[in-house]
């Protein structure tokens, strides 16, 4: 299951929370995967999250930054760190 963050953050959260509910009562194994956070709740995938990077201070810091078109790719290597989780059939 993947999500921004994995903490309870406000509706999407509950819709998270909810569907991680039901799959787990229906007997399916859930794997998290979402970004890096201090407020996450804790699980034994967090291992495999990705680093968020904060857009909001992103775009304070425009002007010239020959970086920032790379922030848009970042999740490039999410395919790497997925192909590391277990599967389930």
């Amino acid at each position: 299951m993947v999500s921004w963050a994995w903490a309870p953050v406000g509706g999407d959260w509950t819709y998270i929370a909810n569907m991680e509910r039901l799959y787990i009562e229906n007997g399916y194994n859930v794997i998290p995967f979402s970004t890096k956070g201090e407020d996450n709740v804790p699980n034994q995938y967090e291992d495999y999250f990705v680093k968020a990077y904060n857009y909001k201070d992103l775009n304070k810091k425009k002007g010239l930054n020959l970086n920032f078109p790379f922030y848009n790719f970042y999740f490039l290597n999410i395919k790497d760190y997925l192909a590391f989780l277990p599967r389930q059939r």
